[in-house]
């Protein structure tokens, strides 16, 4: 999942403009983030909730244990072997609601993250490698990825909770606008130019030069958006996830496998492993998208949710009402409410679709 400073909301001008509440991701990618959630943050005159302690996108975060184009059951790769896709696993599906105050929400593997009105981020969900154990203090950004979460501070540096395999905590020193994580992370840094850190297979942590404006960190691959309104992914590309047409984008949301894009017309388009329909995005104007496992949800320009692929636990089940942002996790997803409450619906076998102070009521 993705989220986006201050200083490079400026640079994503392009025919329109993107929801406030629009890391690295990119894989998996889209959270609202920056001025205008640090705005949300100064002005909301909302009372912070109790933070729980307790699961990673791209997108970001955005990873998943799906299923091969040809339909085989394949175990997950390891860093040697060819990327493949896991089978899905039996899920409970429930929807939940959780009392306002959140102006971001992130899903990422078996855990979410949200960003509260008051700076502090709450997470829920499996927390067995601390990913869920968010630490105190102000944060105008999170990213939530497989094992592992990351804020961006509002003071524009970053700090990562979670797993600690492969230097998954130790970010880059700097300024950063934007932060992703899938199964590695990624930042924007202040002055456009890429940074990765944490799990060194698949070709992730190799992103190209040049001047960015967004950046999301998949699985296997990431993508990001250069300053002139181009595509480049990288990292594994056997399903051709890291493969962007030559279009011009508002944002990018890498999964496991596959990656869509918003066009600058509104549009949605997707590229890479198609087993589950992940490719197909409907027609219509949108404003954020988001990519996760072996789907993806997209928040279309009424304010309505609309999730296409895999929806073998629910997670394309989007309620209804109006939202200012959906996060598409692995096998879950969330969108944040225009009233800032957060709602989850698809896959809860560690508690990652029931946001802090919900109310446990299937939609």
């Amino acid at each position: 999942m993705t989220v986006r400073g201050p200083l490079h909301i400026v640079a994503i001008v392009f025919a329109f403009s993107l929801v406030a509440a629009a890391c690295t991701v990119a894989q998996s990618d889209g959270v609202a983030v920056g001025d205008d959630a640090q705005d949300a943050v100064e002005s909301s005159p909302v009372a912070p909730s109790s933070q729980p302690t307790g699961t990673a996108l791209s997108v970001s975060a955005t990873t998943t244990d799906p299923i091969t184009d040809s339909g085989a059951q394949v175990q997950e790769p390891t860093e040697t072997s060819t990327p493949q896709e896991d089978p899905a696993p039996a899920a409970v599906t429930t929807t939940t609601s959780a009392v306002g105050g959140f102006v971001a929400v992130a899903a990422g593997r078996d855990h979410s993250c949200g960003l509260r009105t008051d700076g502090s981020v709450a997470c829920w969900g499996a927390d067995d490698f601390g990913q869920s154990s968010a630490p105190t203090g102000s944060f105008s950004g999170v990213a939530a990825g497989t094992f592992l979460s990351c804020g961006l501070r509002t003071d524009m540096s970053l700090e990562c909770w979670g797993d600690e395999n492969y230097g998954g905590r130790d970010v880059p020193p700097g300024t950063f606008g934007a932060v992703s994580v899938g199964a590695h992370g990624c930042g924007l840094r202040s002055d456009g130019q890429l940074a990765c850190w944490g799990e060194p297979a698949w070709g992730g942590l190799s992103p190209p030069s040049g001047a960015f404006v967004e950046v999301s960190a998949g699985t296997y691959h990431s993508c990001a958006v250069r300053d002139d309104g181009t595509a480049a992914c990288w990292g594994s590309d056997d399903f051709g996830g890291a493969q962007a047409p030559p279009e011009a984008f508002a944002s990018v949301s890498a999964g496991v496998n596959h990656s869509c894009g918003l066009r600058v017309d509104q549009s949605i388009v997707c590229w890479g492993a198609d087993h589950a329909g992940q490719l197909a995005a409907p027609a219509g104007a949108f404003t954020q998208l988001s990519s996760g496992s072996s789907h993806s949800c997209g928040l279309r320009v009424d304010q309505s949710i609309v999730c296409w692929g895999a929806n073998y636990a629910g997670q394309l089940d989007a309620p209804p009402g109006t939202f200012t942002q959906v996060s598409a996790g692995w096998h879950h997803s969330c969108g944040l409410r225009s009233d800032r409450e957060i709602v989850c619906w698809g896959q809860d076998d560690s508690g990652e679709s029931e946001p802090p102070s919900a109310t446990l009521q299937t939609e």
